[in-house]
């Protein structure tokens, strides 16, 4: 009989390449398990678009904590490729990544993500205006700053 195969302890959150609003280039977090698509305050400031300060919400951690987002930046244009995607995206103040990909990118673009054992995962998205379906690697993510070795 064989050797049993187990899966690693942990394994690299995969991130993919944004251009935003046509001037600066992102690495955006796959995150099935948020809600919300989000980014960074300075990514905002850079971007220099207004942001609707009426609506905001409050989001929990995985830990139970609890910040408010200063508000939304509506139909941000979003480029992966040739595709052009209009995002609904909240500004966070204090975020550990540059742009966050939850559940409302996930579900407009019908993503379907096929992992390999090797660590590789490849990302299908739909074009929801062109209907053109295309494949893109997924990256695993590099830290900008060392607050932790478990990636969370």
């Amino acid at each position: 009989s064989g050797s049993l195969i187990v899966t690693n302890q942990v394994e690299d959150l995969r991130t993919i390449p944004l251009e935003l609003s046509g001037s600066i280039m992102v690495e955006a977090i796959l995150d099935k398990g948020s809600q919300i698509t989000a980014i960074q305050h300075n990514v905002w400031e850079k971007l220099g678009l207004p942001l609707l300060s009426n609506q905001t919400m409050v989001m929990e951690s995985a830990n139970a904590s609890k910040e408010a987002t200063l508000g939304l930046l509506r139909d941000l244009p979003a480029r992966i490729g040739r595709s052009t995607f209009y995002l609904q995206v909240q500004v966070v103040e204090n975020a550990s990544y540059e742009m966050l990909l939850g559940q409302s990118f996930l579900t407009l673009t019908e993503a379907r993500t096929h992992h390999y054992t090797n660590g590789d995962s490849h990302l299908t998205l739909l074009d929801p205006n062109t209907h053109d379906t295309f494949t893109i690697p997924t990256k695993p993510r590099v830290r900008q700053s060392p607050q932790s070795s478990s990636g969370f």
